[in-house]
């Protein structure tokens, strides 16, 4: 794609309606808050599913190193630094992995 001078390529902006930025604020605010939500009833979680609080507390640690492994590998830090096709087929091949 040509820019409008005829030269070189066409810088595309990226659209976001500012009714969707709340939304999503809130969603990932829910999403990480989340895993953090279960250290303080890690009682209630060994009770329900019969087993000792240390199998409870490493199965929520499990999920908080999960969440940053997600932070680390998936995010693509410092914005688009590395190209889109190489962030999508990582994303897809490590939730390819996990499932």
């Amino acid at each position: 794609m040509i820019g409008k001078d005829g030269h070189g390529p066409a810088r595309l902006r990226p659209y976001t309606q500012r009714s969707l930025v709340p939304l999503l604020a809130l969603a990932s605010g829910t999403s990480a808050a989340n895993i953090y939500y279960s250290q303080s009833i890690l009682g209630l979680i060994a009770r329900s599913f019969d087993v000792s609080g240390a199998m409870a507390a490493s199965a929520v640690a499990a999920a908080q190193f999960g969440y940053l492994m997600g932070l680390v590998f998936l995010v693509q830090p410092a914005g688009r630094t590395a190209p889109i096709w190489a962030y999508l087929m990582r994303q897809g091949a490590s939730l390819s992995w996990s499932t």
